[in-house]
């Protein structure tokens, strides 16, 4: 809407370029009707390009929330067990026709079979089928976990099954939020979640990434955590129902909410643990200082660390020491370096993290009870290919022996030299936070909420520059 007094402004200034365009009464007598409308239309565009100098540009259009979702529960599976509390009725969608129906505390096992589903004794169909609750609004159970909506189960091309649940987006993310943050928290803090956690799933469903399964988001951490009836809360479902249909969104477009349990003080930017630029994933101080992931130690023996870098494909002999090459703004690694007796390698920090089961990427590495190895570092030494060492000042190699500062290394032969290598026994990794540091801390949300924020100030506070649409309460 243009403000009344710039309507005046808007109006004289159309009054005028329109007395521009006019022409004389001989040339109106020579213009066509065409001429004419033409005419009009270039004063009606005159009038939008003023308008646009006076106001700001027009907002973006608002993104559409949709109203369902499509969750996968399971895929690459043989097979699934489906019941209903008070039973079931099942569709073939391929044949379009009624299947069957399943008593209340029945079950029926649906197995993928050469090119079908089979369905027990209800026959099978090359499907998909649709396993709806025999009474609206009641519940359906895959396996032991039970859901809203319905379930919908299709045949993969390699074979296997995958297993939907469909249900609308408010009632799916009641049962997300209590399974990403506790339910007792405080209300802004699961509000906040709650905002997050919808728009992840809008991001996650527009992006396609997981189009060619057949759903727009999964029930798993590779998504975001989906527990369905068994773990909703009122608190939670409150937190739901009090954002319904709001989202973040990013120069008008749904924003990819990343978010994570705890920073250990300060978040990343997105470069620094995915490789690229997001302007909304920017680091911030947190406010998780209650977090009890605060302080971790993990302590790895470097034999067994030796066999996960080997199973890892990457050999380097016996590990010597971890150094940090880069860290990022919250003091994450973002790149090491391996040291072993047969060389070097510089992984990522996140690399590193996977490979030895830690929290986060914000640690520190120590090296712990150093010993002398006997492995022979630089050759050549005539006739020598390897060597008992039994202390740091005692080698006998048959020739002149000098220590360095370190009694590390050997001097043997003339210039031919020798460096024997003081190995560590263990790794201790010392760090602080959990998750990869990216947008919400989900205990920052809750210090910041204890300390009196609402949810929209959470939510800006842990990604950058984002504005929230949707109802406000």
């Amino acid at each position: 809407m243009v403000p009344k007094a710039t309507t005046g402004i808007l109006n004289r200034r159309v009054k005028a370029a329109t007395k521009s365009l006019l022409p004389s009464g001989r040339q109106l007598g020579a213009l066509t009707k065409g001429f004419l409308l033409a005419l009009l239309v270039a004063v009606v565009v005159a009038g939008a390009a003023l308008a646009q100098q006076d106001n700001e540009p027009p907002a973006a259009p608002a993104v559409t929330v949709p109203d369902s979702i499509r969750v996968g529960l399971t895929y690459g599976v043989p097979s699934v067990t489906v019941s209903g509390p008070q039973g079931l009725t099942i569709l073939d969608l391929f044949n379009a026709k009624l299947m069957g129906t399943v008593p209340a505390g029945s079950s029926v096992v649906i197995s993928a079979a050469t090119g079908q589903l089979t369905l027990g004794d209800l026959g099978g169909t090359p499907g998909p089928v649709l396993i709806q609750p025999a009474v609206e609004e009641a519940p359906v159970t895959l396996g032991n976990r039970t859901y809203r909506g319905t379930l919908e189960v299709q045949l993969a091309a390699d074979g296997t099954l995958t297993c939907i649940n469909t249900l609308p987006l408010e009632q799916y993310l009641y049962g997300v939020v209590p399974a990403e943050m506790p339910a007792n928290w405080p209300l802004a803090a699961l509000e906040a979640q709650a905002v997050a956690a919808r728009t992840y799933a809008v991001y996650t469903a527009a992006s396609g990434r997981f189009g060619s399964l057949g759903f727009d988001i999964s029930a798993g951490q590779e998504s975001q955590v989906y527990g369905g009836l068994a773990v909703e809360n009122p608190n939670s479902s409150q937190a739901v129902d009090a954002t319904r249909g709001q989202i973040m969104l990013y120069n008008g477009q749904p924003i990819l909410a990343a978010f994570h349990a705890a920073s250990g003080g300060h978040t990343e930017n997105s470069e620094n643990v995915w490789g690229s630029y997001v302007p909304y994933l920017r680091g911030v101080v947190d406010y998780d200082q209650d977090s009890p992931y605060n302080n971790w130690v993990v302590t790895v023996p470097v034999d067994q660390a030796d066999q996960t870098l080997q199973a890892a494909n990457l050999d380097i002999g016996q590990l010597i020491g971890v150094q940090s090459l880069a860290t990022g703004v919250s003091g994450r690694q973002v790149t090491l370096r391996l040291d072993g007796t047969n060389g070097s390698v510089t992984v990522k920090g996140e690399t590193f993290r996977q490979l030895f089961h830690l929290r986060s990427t914000l640690f520190d590495v120590e090296e712990l009870d150093p010993s002398i190895s006997p492995v022979v570092m630089a050759l050549p030494v005539s006739g020598v290919t390897a060597m008992s060492v039994t202390g740091p000042a005692q080698v006998d190699l048959g020739g002149a022996v000098a220590v360095d500062a370190t009694g590390l290394l050997y001097q043997v032969a003339g210039n031919s030299a020798v460096s024997i290598q003081s190995l560590p026994g263990r790794l201790q990794i010392s760090g602080r936070g959990w998750g990869h540091g990216l947008g919400l801390s989900q205990w920052g949300a809750r210090g910041m909420a204890l300390q009196g924020y609402d949810y929209r100030a959470i939510l800006t506070h842990y990604y950058t520059g984002v504005t929230i649409q949707g109802p406000q309460g």
